[in-house]
């Protein structure tokens, strides 16, 4: 259970049936889309932004100056905790890419859990200097990768097309692999609770590749560390969001994995999404534009968001979000619009 809040954001998350238009917030809001972060890019590295808390903050708030946002995102990456782990990912232009990528059972027993406080302390100072300069009625969402994407770049090496190593480790030495997720698991705990104890009102739990793994594979071999890593947060008076890219074939498993809301993507309607969860008409979801839809004209994107929101049959515990990051080439005036139509709905 999550505490009482009066922020509309987490009202939703709690499934309470709130009077206005749903709240609404975007991954990515804060990013390359627009104009005042790259100003401050054009100053900094993005690993010294990220490990700079006044800078992270800056960017963090940026989209809610510009847009009034019903919740903050904290302003990091999924890939620190693979650096805390002792595999170093830098980002070169093309993608990020690991110093030495972790493929063999040394490569893994060599991995060393440290203290999340400790090594990933500047993301938590980020949430402090953001939270005290975020309107009271504004949540601040804090945020980690899912083990199983957070893998995949250590064992890729960087991004991937077939994932071929992250597969081969899983299919042919599923032991280790498991060895290697739950190492990452517990630093991931650690990490989302270090958080939640800095000031996040909510925690979310990015999945982007849960998809590329059969469903037997993600049942057997991923599943039971997501299990562990929602248990180890069950106490938290916050929502836990799982948000998996791609793979609404995996909503059933969310009823066991132990998370308070899920995101949904744009493959299907929110309406099948709670259906396939099978948690009721309420559990609270997030979701689900298409992010396609900013880069066109503005009368489609209004007429399908309308359609989007009219969709939801049960609009308690729903919050308008896109079905993934916001695309670096959508001017800002099209969330603009965005966020006018959304506000416009009634419930």
């Amino acid at each position: 259970m999550s505490t009482k809040s009066t922020k509309p954001f987490i009202q939703a998350c709690n499934g309470e049936n709130l009077s206005g238009p749903p709240p609404i917030w975007m991954m990515r809001q804060a990013g390359r889309y627009l104009p005042e972060y790259r100003e401050v890019r054009a100053k900094i590295s993005f690993e010294e932004l990220c490990r700079t808390p006044e800078m992270a903050a800056e960017v963090t708030l940026q989209p809610i100056r510009r847009y009034d946002f019903d919740a903050a995102i904290i302003f990091s990456d999924i890939l620190v905790v693979s650096d805390a782990l002792g595999c170093p990912i830098h980002f070169p232009k093309g993608g990020p890419k690991a110093e030495k990528p972790v493929r063999t059972k040394a490569d893994i027993e060599a991995l060393t859990v440290p203290n999340a406080k400790e090594a990933l302390g500047y993301v938590c100072d980020a949430l402090r200097v953001t939270k005290a300069q975020l309107p009271e009625s504004t949540a601040l969402i804090g945020f980690a990768g899912a083990p199983l994407t957070v893998a995949s770049y250590m064992v890729e090496g960087g991004a991937s097309k077939t994932f071929t190593y992250l597969k081969s480790l899983i299919f042919h030495s599923p032991k280790e692999a498991s060895q290697l997720l739950g190492k990452i698991t517990s630093l991931t705990a650690a990490y989302l609770r270090a958080q939640v104890e800095a000031g996040a009102d909510a925690v979310q739990v990015f999945d982007t590749w849960a998809s590329v793994l059969p469903k037997a594979d993600y049942r057997d071999v991923v599943l039971p560390h997501l299990k562990n890593l929602f248990a180890e947060l069950s106490d938290l008076t916050v929502p836990r969001i799982y948000f998996a890219k791609g793979a609404p074939h995996l909503l059933p498993y969310i009823k066991e994995m132990g998370c308070t809301m899920s995101g949904v993507d744009w493959s299907i309607t929110i309406d099948e999404a709670r259906d396939m969860l099978g948690l009721g008409p309420t559990f609270p979801v997030q979701g689900n534009l298409d992010p396609v839809l900013l880069l066109g004209d503005e009368g489609t994107m209004r007429k399908r968001v309308r359609a989007l929101i009219d969709g939801v049959s049960e609009k308690r515990g729903y919050i308008f979000n896109l079905g993934h990051g916001i695309i670096k080439e959508t001017k800002p005036e099209i969330v603009t619009a965005l966020v006018d139509e959304v506000r416009k709905s009634t419930r």
